[in-house]
């Protein structure tokens, strides 16, 4: 896999499928890195919370705190 340029992926949606694990997860993260809004899906829902918690870390640059 390639990873995607800011200028490719910047202001992109992208929906990944199985983006909990393995390959999935690092498109997630390198896509979302890249400027990408991702919606991810996979099977496992606290995965899925974690990996929501993350990109919100990454975008606000801090930790996340409530709920």
């Amino acid at each position: 896999m390639t990873t995607p340029t800011s200028r490719e992926a910047q202001g992109r949606v992208v929906v990944l499928a199985g983006a909990t694990s393995a390959a999935g997860l690092a498109a997630t993260r390198a896509l979302r890195d890249a400027g990408a809004r991702v919606v991810a899906t996979g099977r496992t829902s606290e995965r899925l919370r974690a990996l929501a918690e993350a990109g919100a870390r990454a975008r606000t640059g801090g930790t996340r705190r409530g709920s």
